[in-house]
């Protein structure tokens, strides 16, 4: 008998897979073999479409940005008021952290604060990625300064930073399975530390 087809593996469409695997287990519980198994696909066949295991860490790192990265810098330009704007790139966070089936903190963060990644791909694809979020934070907060919403002599650089701290700390805080509530709260305290004008 002959042997069947083998089986076409769509990189694209393993990817939620590959990051969840990654986000569980993180880059040093997984094996590529488990991976593979996890795909129904051989090594060689994973490793011809995505690389080394760096390289599809890396890979994975994107998707998640692509999901909740690119997500919550998209709330930042939506809002009509910079509040609403913020709590909209907060939500992302908090609908991330309630969500069951998601595992606890930030697989970007998580991997930045590690330290083992200097070099490599994954470094360079955290270094690449995390630079994304303050330029859009800092151009959203000088709108809000221009529009009156923000003291005039506050420094956007500053309070970007102080956010993307905050947004930090949120992963930080779902380890405790934080309520939705609870998140609100925190939220809350975070806005009003902002210069807000008055």
């Amino acid at each position: 008998m002959s042997p069947g087809r083998p089986r076409t593996f769509d990189p694209d469409a393993g990817l939620p897979v590959i990051r969840q695997i990654f986000w569980e287990q993180g880059f040093n519980g997984v094996t590529l073999d488990a991976i593979a198994a996890a795909l129904g696909v051989s090594k060689p066949t994973l490793c011809k479409a995505l690389g080394d295991k760096e390289a599809i860490f890396a890979r994975a790192l994107e998707h998640y940005h692509e999901q909740y990265g690119m997500t919550a810098a998209r709330a930042l330009t939506a809002g009509a008021t910079l509040k609403d704007s913020l709590i909209g790139w907060f939500q992302v966070s908090v609908d991330r952290i309630v969500d069951p089936n998601t595992p606890c903190g930030c697989l970007i963060i998580d991997t930045a604060m590690c330290g083992t990644f200097t070099t490599g791909p994954i470094a360079a694809t955290l270094d690449r990625l995390q630079r994304q979020t303050l330029p859009v934070l800092v151009s959203r907060l000088e709108q809000a300064q221009k529009d009156g919403e923000l003291s005039e002599d506050a420094d956007a650089d500053l309070m970007a930073q102080y956010l993307a701290v905050q947004q930090a700390a949120l992963s930080a805080f779902s380890r405790g399975n934080p309520s939705r509530a609870r998140l609100g709260q925190f939220i809350s305290f975070i806005l009003d530390g902002l210069p807000w004008s008055r």
